[in-house]
């Protein structure tokens, strides 16, 4: 049991250190060492020459199974009459694809079961855990062990962080780049996820502190206290835990993680309700005090306006506090839609999009908070039976504790509690549960909680109060079980070991496909090898599709996008693919389901909407064509991307005095068309669009010059210099200051022969800007014509 006990404390030092266990290949060695470790726990359980089989029974393992065969149950293809009945929506998606109303095969609950299975191996892993943990935590040397084990864990990452908090290198672990532009701390990618894992490990940290804490008495003065202090057996431990608990809160505070910081409050809150629920413990709460006083000053050294700033933010109107809050809005629509059964476990992701209200270019991969994410996921049912595991393990816990009278199993029940309250309030805003390394420590911590809570004092002759039990097992049968939990774990580290090793091929492949038809090949003969290892990625049909696009092999880039559609049906960009593919291909009824279904699928992507816009239009049909590009436009409204819609309703055969039609009340739409219209000779047609985003500037308080000179220069080219002069004048209302405005309508007045107001226009000029030598001139000729 030792040497499981080490290998525990293996797997959970390295995982934060891995950068918190979040890719594929730091997953894939986390996942296989737990069962690894499960696997040989087993086999010495089931080798002893013992008639029967001693183990404990796991609290809570029925409804962690029956939260597991769920998931399960989500990737098992069904017959369509099921999902019709018990899951409608999912059944609708499938309909989708089954183009010209075909036959919907056997399908799985999950709408993406690769994504599915990776969370299923990876919830066996946390299983495997929090079960050994149960097994060999048992002692108070065990405990010692696995305590120590946490503090050093904490420390070593809290570390990391401080340095580089107080460092300019702002590389993961000072080597490495940061992929996305992600704000980390320590090893973690994001700081609010190192917040997350130091939430659950300060408590166990300062139940420890207060276990330590020596009985003495301030009876013969200070000296006398801090030297019965400093003699007693307890003080080297009790300053060692103090001083790791300290760095671990500092570091908590450094990452500026505001829910992390609230989570931990509210987990500190709890932790001295229950000390003053017993008379022992009562009077030992001060330590809490003292370790926040020091945090305060350690903190101080850094400067505490960052962490300010940080909370201030909440209350802005663009935060991301408000931008969860739509987002969470957006998620019930997905758990109205998929109530029973969800969309499958790790398929968030995929199908937010079709429920996303706010335009956005960032891709929201979790919906930052765990309980909402649960249920769109594993549906009502599945969120409600994880509730009923919490609520679960509390009432066991408070149940225990007031029956314990060792000061040592409640201080240390009681840290393990506080630090699992904490990434639970820490989880209403966001996805700790998701990251490999702290979900491995919430699994590990609540078996560790149990298991300490449960220690025996040692007098009955038992090592734990938890249920044990005993099993007669024939020696063949002991062979079969052993051979198909080997076989379990085998294959269970097999999908994460291909899986990484898919992830491998599939960065090898990357990159821009603008290269020699040569290095193409090469590249499509390295995803195929990585589809191999991973049949179930949708990535990589996708990617061989895209390579067939680049070397114009149309049949195969089709049969390549349908696969990735087939196997990640609400993708939108892989329905966008195989419908421009379709179009290529010149079918354009499959080109236009498609494109269709990938609007429906992100109904705010501009390029799908753009896309299926070009498509109408060249089918003919104007009307739905140009109210799709509007729709396109306003919701990217960026100069690249209006010039490519005004050109893609030319290409597509509408004609250019149509193309006002597809363009919304949007200023700088309006003034792109009007340029488009200008540069084309259509000058009446780009003075009307000049004038429509005038007064959209108006409704809106924000306008700008331009399109003043835009006017105006229409109709100088017009030589309707009085029409030039009111909108010259119409805009010096509202840009008074505007100096080029005002030498607009002073040439303007000169060509008019009024040379009284043309000067007076140079004077206002010069008052703005005296160094202005064109009005000085100006002013000086006037003056002499006067």
């Amino acid at each position: 049991m030792k040497y499981i006990l080490y290998g525990i404390f293996c797997v959970l030092f390295s995982a934060p250190l891995m950068f918190g266990a979040v890719e594929p290949w730091s997953l894939a060695v986390m996942e296989t060492a737990s069962f690894a470790l499960f696997f040989f726990w087993f086999l010495r359980m089931m080798k002893t020459k013992q008639p029967h089989l001693s183990f404990i029974q796991p609290p809570l393992l029925i409804p962690l199974g029956l939260l597991f065969s769920i998931a399960v149950l989500q990737v098992i293809p069904l017959p369509p009459v099921f999902l019709k009945t018990f899951a409608p929506q999912t059944h609708s998606v499938y309909q989708d694809i089954a183009l010209n109303g075909g036959t919907i095969p056997w399908s799985t609950l999950s709408l993406y079961p690769h994504a599915t299975v990776l969370e299923i191996v990876r919830f066996l892993s946390y299983i495997c855990i929090y079960v050994l943990t149960l097994h060999v935590v048992r002692n108070k040397d065990s405990i010692d062990f696995m305590t120590a084990g946490i503090l050093i864990t904490g420390i070593c990452v809290a570390l990391t962080g401080i340095f580089q908090f107080g460092s300019s290198h702002k590389k993961l672990l000072w080597f490495r780049e940061m992929q996305y532009d992600w704000v980390s701390f320590g090893p973690y990618v994001n700081r609010n996820h190192f917040a997350g894992l130091m939430e659950m490990l300060i408590p166990v940290g300062i139940g420890m502190c207060i276990y330590f804490l020596p009985p003495v008495r301030n009876r013969y003065g200070h000296k006398a206290l801090l030297s019965d202090f400093l003699t007693h057996a307890h003080s080297n431990r009790l300053i060692l835990y103090f001083a790791g608990v300290i760095i671990m809160i500092t570091g908590l505070f450094l990452s500026l993680s505001r829910g992390g910081i609230v989570g931990f409050a509210l987990a500190m809150v709890f932790f001295g309700i229950m000390l003053l629920l017993r008379s022992s413990t009562r009077k030992k709460g001060w330590i809490i005090v003292i370790s926040f006083f020091i945090v305060l000053l350690s903190v101080s050294w850094f400067g505490w306006t960052p962490i300010v700033k940080r909370f201030v933010q909440i209350s802005r109107a663009d935060g991301s506090a408000i931008s969860r809050v739509h987002h969470w809005k957006d998620s019930s629509e997905i758990i109205r839609s998929y109530p029973l059964f969800g969309t499958g476990v790790g398929t968030y992701e995929y199908v937010y999009p079709r429920f996303k209200t706010i335009p956005s270019r960032d891709k929201w991969e979790h919906a930052h908070n765990d309980y909402i994410e649960g249920a769109v996921e594993l549906g009502i049912p599945g969120l409600f039976l994880a509730m009923y595991i919490i609520v679960r393990f509390y009432l066991m816990m408070f149940r225990v504790l007031r029956q314990r009278s060792s000061a040592y199993s409640r201080l240390l029940g009681i840290g393990g509690m506080a630090g699992i309250t904490g990434i639970l309030i820490h989880n209403l805003v966001d996805f700790n549960l998701r990251i490999g390394a702290n979900a491995l420590f919430f699994s590990f911590l609540l078996g560790f909680t149990l298991a300490v809570s449960h220690a025996s004092s040692g007098n009955d002759g038992q090592e734990t109060l938890l249920v044990q039990r005993e099993l007669r097992i024939p020696l063949k049968m002991r062979r079969v079980l052993i051979a198909l939990v080997m076989t379990l774990c085998i294959a269970a580290s097999s999908i994460s070991v291909l899986a990484a090793l898919a992830e491998l091929y599939y960065n090898y492949a990357g990159g821009p496909l603008k290269e020699s038809p040569e290095s193409l090949e090469v590249k499509r003969s390295v995803l195929e090898r990585g589809s191999r290892l991973s049949p179930l990625d949708a990535r990589f049909p996708f990617a061989l599709g895209n390579i067939d696009t680049a070397l114009q092999k149309s049949t195969e880039a089709i049969g390549n996008y349908a696969r990735a559609v087939l196997l990640n049906p609400v993708n939108s960009e892989y329905h966008l693919m195989l419908g421009s593919a379709y179009v290529r291909a010149g079918d354009a009824q499959k080109a236009g389901q498609y494109l269709h279904l990938a609007v429906r699928y992100d109904p705010l992507s501009f390029q799908a909407r753009k896309d299926y816009a070009s498509w109408l239009i060249s089918q003919g049909r104007k009307k739905e064509g140009t109210a799709e590009m509007r729709k396109a436009i306003s919701l990217d409204p960026s100069t690249s991307n209006i010039k490519n819609c005004i050109a893609a309703m030319v290409i597509n055969g509408l004609p250019p005095e149509e193309t006002r039609e597809g363009i919304p009340e949007n200023p700088m739409a309006l003034m792109l068309h009007g340029g488009y219209k200008e540069r084309i000779g259509d000058t009446e047609a780009a003075l009307q669009s000049y004038i429509d985003a005038l007064s959209t500037m108006k409704k809106s308080g924000s306008i700008k010059s331009d399109v003043y000179y835009k006017i105006g220069g229409i109709y100088e080219k017009r030589n309707q210099m009085e029409k030039a002069v009111a909108i010259y004048e119409d805009g010096l209302k509202e840009l008074k200051s505007d100096v080029n405005l005002r030498l607009s309508l002073a040439k303007t007045y000169e060509t008019l022969k009024t040379h009284q107001k043309a000067k007076e226009e140079y004077e206002k000029i010069l008052a703005l800007d005296p160094t202005n030598t064109y009005a000085q001139k100006k002013v000086k000729e006037l003056g002499g014509k006067q």
